[in-house]
């Protein structure tokens, strides 16, 4: 890790740049420390997955998609192949066990 200090000059030099720019820059919120794409770019935000679709015979069919923002319980689908009502499968049961 680059680990950098400025000079006791530079740093003053830096706080009264801060307070000038602050009262211009505030209208535009800052974002939260904790908030993850705060730092992100939109191409760091969108990937490419492999989900498996049912098809009319119900065999199990590759799609590519693009997701979005994702919390392990939702995730948006920003583009692909699927279509509102597609059923996808979300976990493989190992066999002998029985479905949920």
């Amino acid at each position: 890790a680059l680990r950098f200090r400025l000079s006791d000059e530079e740093a003053e030099k830096e706080k009264k740049n801060k307070k000038a720019s602050a009262s211009a820059s505030a209208a535009v919120p800052a974002p939260q420390d904790d908030d993850d794409l705060a730092f992100r770019s939109k191409s760091e935000t969108t990937r490419m997955f492999k989900v498996y679709k049912l098809d009319d015979k119900n065999q199990a069919v590759p799609v590519d998609i693009k997701i979005g923002l994702s919390n392990f319980r939702f995730t948006e689908v920003l583009a692909g192949e699927l279509k509102k009502g597609d059923k996808v499968i979300t976990r493989y049961l190992a066999s002998g066990a029985k479905p949920e």
